[in-house]
């Protein structure tokens, strides 16, 4: 195990689900807990509220200095929203830092996390709506290439039968 896995001789744990049938189950609790590797001892810090992020699943984590960097994931029983948000976790005193998540909408300007916070539904919506449509492509490229594949192969056994009989023709004569 790496200094980066790590912080302190503490590994910490954020997030994740219990589930059991689908990739959205309930939300795990608690959604932050440290493990002493010097005793093997598991410990809840608590924390405050202020600046809390979602509890999230499939998120990437990751430490520099004195701080755990949270990113991305998915949001447990919020029917498949995806986090677009960065959270930062002071390590020394567990305590969330504030960032400020601007979102960048299709038109290329910022909008205010208040307004984030109001888009998050239509953003989340419209990257599941091109994600069909990209499905939906991806599955109409393969019927072309298998119908054309089709029609050459029945081209070339046709051609091929035409110069089979028209050779066997020529050597009746």
């Amino acid at each position: 195990m790496n200094d980066e896995s790590y912080q302190n001789g503490n590994i910490i744990i954020y997030g994740g689900s219990i589930s059991v049938d689908s990739i959205d189950g309930l939300p795990a609790f608690p959604h932050l807990a440290v493990l002493n590797t010097s005793t093997w001892v598991w410990s809840i810090p608590d924390i405050s509220l202020s600046n809390t992020p979602n509890p999230l699943t499939f998120h990437s984590a990751a430490f520099y200095k004195n701080y755990m960097v949270i990113a991305f994931g998915r949001i447990p029983s919020s029917g498949g929203f995806f986090n677009k948000d960065v959270y930062v976790l002071d390590t020394q005193k567990y305590v969330w830092i504030g960032v400020n998540n601007p979102v960048t909408t299709s038109q290329g300007s910022l909008s205010s996390p208040t307004t984030q916070t109001n888009n998050t539904q239509k953003l989340s919506n419209s990257s599941s709506n091109n994600g069909m449509l990209i499905g939906i492509g991806v599955v109409c490229g393969f019927m072309v290439i298998g119908i054309a594949s089709l029609i050459g192969f029945l081209l070339f056994k046709r051609q091929r039968e035409s110069h089979k009989s028209h050779k066997f023709q020529h050597m009746l004569s």
